[in-house]
């Protein structure tokens, strides 16, 4: 039995496609391999949710806004975008002609959406069904099971 903690490799054989000195003749002669780690499945990664954390830990892109505004949206960098570089969460917030208030909205979205990535549902526990529901199926089954039957007869009229 195989120890499920430890990461998985696996060895692929890939066509080596750039010119070498053993791929002389033909491009398909040539082999690399290639090692890939996988990350076990049951591994998590959880996201700090505090401002000063984040704050280190994101790219924040400010961009013209567009939409209703006229003159003066077209003239400001007043729309952010921020990027969670480990988790790939991308936020944008152009609410606001305040390129801060859109800061603050951006930010409290993008921690919105870490506690959603963040939340782990509880394992659910396998229940015994009642001996009523298992009652009620079983009265559905042959009542469905009458329907059926009564479909494959044939009513001959003399």
């Amino acid at each position: 039995m195989a120890n499920e903690s430890a990461p998985a490799v696996v060895r692929k054989t890939a066509t080596a496609l750039a010119g070498s000195a053993a791929s002389a003749g033909h491009p398909s002669t040539a082999k690399s391999t290639v090692s890939t780690t996988a990350a076990p499945a049951t591994a998590r990664v959880i996201f700090s949710t505090d401002r000063e954390t984040l704050e280190g830990e994101v790219r924040i892109d400010t961009y013209r806004a567009s939409g209703p505004g006229g003159q003066h949206v077209n003239k400001t960098n007043s729309a952010i975008r921020i990027t969670h570089e480990a988790s790939g969460v991308v936020v944008i917030a152009q609410d606001s002609s305040s390129q801060f208030r859109n800061k603050e909205t951006a930010f409290e979205r993008l921690i919105e959406k870490l506690k959603k990535r963040n939340h782990v549902p509880k394992k659910r526990l396998a229940t015994k069904p009642t001996r009523a529901s298992k009652e009620r199926r079983i009265e559905g089954k042959k009542t469905r099971a009458v329907v059926k039957s009564n479909r494959s007869k044939k009513v001959v009229d003399d």
